[in-house]
């Protein structure tokens, strides 16, 4: 549980540093902003609890990769991010496959 609320917490402001307009969405300009400095994209890597090498992709995937796209809140990121660590499940396949 408090590993729970630390890694929420630290999701959040990770978020909030990506968010440069301060609009309360990240989307894939500021991700790609960002991850182009080397040491945070390794912060960024641990705290999203994902390689180094996938870090880019995962984060352009959450913002939707298309430029009509608004990109992510808060709320959507951390709990896509938390979720990413739970096993997979009949019902999380079937969210996923709905969102498709």
């Amino acid at each position: 549980e408090e590993d729970t609320h630390a890694r929420q917490v630290a999701l959040q402001k990770l978020f909030s540093a990506l968010d440069n307009s301060r609009d309360g969405v990240v989307d894939i300009d500021e991700v790609e902003l960002a991850m182009s400095d080397e040491t945070f994209a390794q912060k960024a890597a641990s705290v999203c609890q994902v390689p180094r090498r996938d870090i880019i992709e995962v984060l352009k995937t959450l913002t939707n990769d298309d430029p009509k796209a608004e990109g992510v809140r808060m709320q959507a990121f951390v709990k896509i991010l938390m979720d990413s660590n739970s096993p997979a499940t009949e019902r999380s396949v079937l969210k996923l496959e709905s969102r498709l």
